[in-house]
């Protein structure tokens, strides 16, 4: 389970893990700390990228995308518009694999049964 994951990296001895922020495209290492997780080389007295209790929720949240910025709250990728009346999102796909769009909860692509969301708007296109 994620949270039990991030649980035990937050109480091991390690003082880095590598990560992805970017749905598994590529990796980055972090620092962790007391108060959260940081880019190495960071400023300590600055706020974190991310803090635990904010980690906490993202892990939760299977169905959620965050937008991480020092010194803020965790934001969940997510927009209303009042001129359609519907909530627009991202949502996780697999790992390594765009997101997909969800526009009142809708999938805009087809995921999970041998196609991804970049290989479904690529045929939609074509």
């Amino acid at each position: 389970d994620l949270i039990e994951e991030w649980g035990e990296i937050a109480n091991s001895a390690e003082d880095t893990v590598i990560a992805s922020l970017d749905f598994d495209v590529s990796t980055v290492e972090l620092v962790l700390t007391e108060d959260g997780v940081r880019f190495p080389g960071e400023d300590p007295t600055t706020p974190p990228l991310v803090t635990w209790p904010d980690i906490v929720t993202i892990a939760q949240d299977e169905k959620g995308a965050y937008v991480l910025r020092p010194g803020e709250r965790a934001e969940r990728f997510q927009v209303f518009s009042e001129d359609t009346s519907r909530a627009v999102s991202l949502m996780p796909s697999s790992p390594g694999y765009a997101p997909t769009a969800l526009i009142a909860g809708f999938s805009m692509h087809r995921f999970g049964v041998g196609v991804d969301p970049m290989e479904d708007t690529a045929r939609k296109i074509a």
